[in-house]
């Protein structure tokens, strides 16, 4: 990390007594440039799947392709960007080229993510099944008084 990024971390990041860092605070348009930065990398469900395969360790990129299901040529775009943004690291070895995870506290981004969503598609469902009973009740009574 160099200074500028130490500085920018210092001023954005708050930490709590127990010394956890829980959020950020006065950002200015060049900190959410790089938030967004950070999340685009993110954004392309291929990404997000290479990143997730990587979850159990090292993999070069045969191994990537066939856990993937793409083309060799699309997951090395896709590495090159998630190597970019500061995800994975690269290292060739003879002819081959491996990947790992850079930081694995994206993961912990990637569950908190998931569980907000998992969330939010398990009330959808409830609400759903909500007003399914709610307009089966209401033909129920309709039907009665029409009879």
């Amino acid at each position: 990390m160099n200074q500028t990024q130490a500085n920018l971390q210092t001023s954005l990041i708050e930490t709590t007594s127990e010394g956890r860092k829980t959020a950020m605070k006065g950002l200015d348009d060049h900190a959410t440039q790089h938030i967004a930065e950070y999340f685009q990398a993110l954004s392309e469900r291929t990404r997000l799947k290479l990143l997730f395969a990587l979850r159990g360790g090292e993999m070069n990129v045969t191994e990537l392709t066939e856990s993937s299901g793409c083309s060799q040529a699309n997951v090395s775009k896709h590495m090159s960007q998630l190597t970019k943004a500061g995800f994975v690291l690269r290292e060739s070895r003879g002819n081959s080229v491996y990947y790992r995870v850079a930081d694995p506290d994206i993961f912990a981004l990637c569950d908190l993510v998931s569980g907000k969503i998992a969330d939010l598609m398990s009330a959808q469902r409830a609400i759903q099944t909500v007003l399914r009973n709610v307009s089966e009740k209401g033909k129920n009574i309709i039907t009665r008084k029409t009879k």
